[in-house]
C-alpha cells in the first residue's frame, strides 16, 4: 500500500495478455483517484476487452489483419463509451446494435431484453440495413436466444438449419433468412438481462474472435441497462418523496450540498411569503436573506 501512495495510486490491477494456446503479456491497470477501488465487474469487463486483444495480437504478423483488428478494438471502445455516457437507453442500445453489426461485419445484431417476469425475450434495439423492427417476443423456451439465456453461455451455430435450437418463426418477423448465428448472454452482478444475437456471418462462420468481441458489447451494454435502471429507480423515488413533502403540513426546504434549493413546499412558502417556483435553482442564502 505504501508504494502505490508513494507513486501516486489508489489500486492497480494486474491482468494477463493471452490466447487460449499463447502467453503474450501482462496489462497494468492504474487508478490515481483517492479511494479507488476496482470491482469484479471492472475486472471481467477488462479482461474480456484484453482477451480481443489478445487475438488481435497474435494476427499481428499479418499487416492487413493487424489494421482490420485495430479498427474493430477502435469500434469497440466507441460503443462502450457511446453506452456509458448517457442515460437515454433506447438510443443507445440502437446505435450500439448499429456499431456491432458493423463491428463484426454481420447481417444484423438484434438485442433482447428479459421481462420481469422472466418468461419472455423481447427485441428492443438492432443495428442491420433490412432490420427495422421492434418488441418481437419469443418464450424464453424457445430457440436460441432462449438456451443462451436459460444457460447463461454463448452459442454459435454456423448451420442453424442443423441445430435443433433454432427456431424460424422469427425469421417470418425479421424478414431474414438465417443461416448462422452467434448469440452472447448480457447479465450483470448475477442478473440476467437478455441475449445479443449477431447474425448471419459474411463468411458463413463465426470464431471464437467473434465471441469475444459481441460477449465485451454485451458488458457494455449491461452496464448501460443497470445504470439507466438505477437512475430510473432514483428519479421515481425523488418523486415519491417530493409529493410527500410538498402536501405535507410541515414547513420544509430543501437544498444541495452548495446550499441551491432544491424544493419549497407549500406550508414554508406561505410562511416564509416566497413563490416556490421562482425559488427552485436558487441559493438559499439569496431567498431567506433577513428571514
Amino acid at each position: 500500500m505504501n508504494m502505490l501512495q508513494e507513486e501516486g495510486l489508489a489500486a492497480v490491477c494486474v491482468l494477463p495478455l493471452a490466447t487460449q494456446n499463447q502467453a503474450l503479456g501482462l496489462v497494468r491497470l492504474l487508478y490515481t483517484q483517492p479511494g479507488r477501488q476496482v470491482n469484479e465487474q471492472e475486472i471481467e469487463l477488462a479482461q474480456a476487452i484484453l482477451n480481443v486483444g489478445a487475438v488481435g495480437l497474435q494476427d499481428a504478423v499479418h499487416l492487413e489483419t493487424a489494421k482490420a483488428r485495430a479498427d474493430q478494438l477502435q469500434l469497440l471502445g466507441d460503443i462502450g463509451r457511446d453506452l456509458t455516457s448517457t442515460l437515454e437507453l433506447e438510443v443507445a442500445l440502437e446505435n450500439a446494435m448499429q456499431n456491432a453489426q458493423r463491428l463484426l461485419g454481420v447481417e444484423a445484431c438484434v438485442l433482447f431484453l428479459l421481462d420481469e417476469p422472466g418468461e419472455n425475450l423481447t427485441l428492443k434495439a438492432s443495428g442491420g440495413t433490412s432490420l427495422r423492427i421492434r418488441d418481437v417476443s419469443i418464450r424464453l423456451e424457445e430457440g436460441i436466444a432462449g438456451w443462451v439465456a436459460r444457460n447463461r453461455q454463448p452459442l454459435i451455430a454456423n448451420d442453424v438449419r442443423a441445430n435443433p435450437l433454432y427456431h424460424s418463426s422469427i425469421d417470418g418477423q425479421t424478414g431474414l433468412l438465417t443461416t448462422s448465428v452467434l448469440c452472447v448472454p448480457m447479465e450483470t452482478r448475477g442478473q440476467m438481462l437478455g441475449v445479443i444475437e449477431a447474425i448471419n456471418h459474411p463468411r458463413g462462420a463465426f470464431l471464437e474472435a467473434d465471441q469475444q468481441m459481441l460477449t465485451s458489447v454485451a458488458s457494455w451494454a449491461a452496464i448501460a441497462i443497470e445504470n439507466a435502471n438505477l437512475f430510473q429507480r432514483v428519479a421515481e423515488e425523488r418523486r415519491r418523496l417530493e409529493a410527500t413533502l410538498v402536501e405535507t403540513a410541515d414547513g420544509v426546504v430543501l437544498t444541495d450540498r452548495s446550499g441551491k434549493i432544491i424544493l419549497v413546499n407549500k406550508a414554508a412558502a406561505q410562511a416564509f411569503h416566497i413563490n416556490a417556483d421562482l425559488a427552485a435553482g436558487r441559493m438559499a442564502d439569496e431567498i431567506f436573506i433577513g428571514h
